[in-house]
């Protein structure tokens, strides 16, 4: 910023407001995740999520009998249930920067009539409201760096730190109905299925 002051509260609020829109974004990311795992194919390399048809991954093992024999069985596991879910949450975001204090300003809306020597002493009343506002400085705590012919440019160091979110809700839910919906299912020997797709 050269020369040009703002308030101060949209300086402070500017790196915060970043946060939630850097947040919402990983939410709809994590939207757009659960859509293309959960649901069948389009055709069209997409999820149909308007079939609402499950994609699920098909097993087929042979499982050992009481009789000492084996039996060749199917199961079928819904997707979303094997993958880990990305939902990831802002734990702390830390903002530092130098600003260059301007003189405060009265704030739109604020009584501009005398003051009562009253009222000059409360600093929450309407009359005394005022707006500060600065410029973002240059870091030059430093005689080198203020000496620096390359010391021109205003920074924002800015330290993010993100963790794993806890699932939703619902979607603890979903997953649950969706696990006791897992089946193992006999599959039927190859003469036996021939027989009962020749009769009438």
């Amino acid at each position: 910023m050269d020369g040009k002051q703002v308030p101060l509260c949209a300086i402070v609020g500017a790196p915060l407001r970043a946060a939630i829109e850097a947040q919402a974004n990983a939410a709809s990311a994590s939207v757009d995740f659960i859509r293309q795992v959960s649901f069948e194919s389009n055709g069209e390399g997409g999820a149909d999520v308007d079939s609402g048809r499950v994609r699920k991954l098909v097993f087929f093992f042979d499982r050992p009998r009481m009789n000492g024999e084996t039996q060749q069985v199917r199961l079928e596991v819904p997707l979303i249930t094997l993958v880990p879910l990305p939902y990831v949450r802002i734990d702390e975001l830390v903002a530092d920067f130098k600003v260059s204090i301007g003189a405060p300003e009265p704030m739109l809306g604020a009584h501009s009539g005398t003051r009562s020597e009253e009222e000059s002493d409360d600093y929450l009343s309407p009359s005394s409201r005022v707006q500060l506002v600065a410029n973002l400085s240059s870091k030059r705590d430093s005689e080198s760096s203020r000496s620096s012919r390359y010391a021109v440019e205003t920074t924002m160091d800015i330290h993010l730190r993100a963790g794993r979110d806890d699932i939703p809700s619902g979607m603890n839910h979903l997953l649950a109905v969706l696990s006791e919906a897992i089946q193992v299912q006999p599959v039927a020997p190859p003469s036996v299925a021939a027989d009962s797709s020749s009769s009438p």
